[in-house]
């Protein structure tokens, strides 16, 4: 049986994404906007990345 940590895939995970890094750029607004309906203010947008 497999174990996952949670931790350490959490921690794994990047905190900071340059925009040329995302994958279907075009539904970047689609995907944050459900993100935040979940949890409000998880992601923030900046010029050149999102966190």
């Amino acid at each position: 049986m497999l174990t996952l940590d949670i931790q350490s895939i959490l921690n794994s995970l990047p905190h900071k994404i340059p925009w040329q890094d995302i994958v279907q750029f075009e539904k970047l607004d689609d995907r944050v906007a459900i993100a935040n309906a979940l949890c409000a203010n998880i992601i923030a947008v900046n010029e050149n990345t999102i966190y």
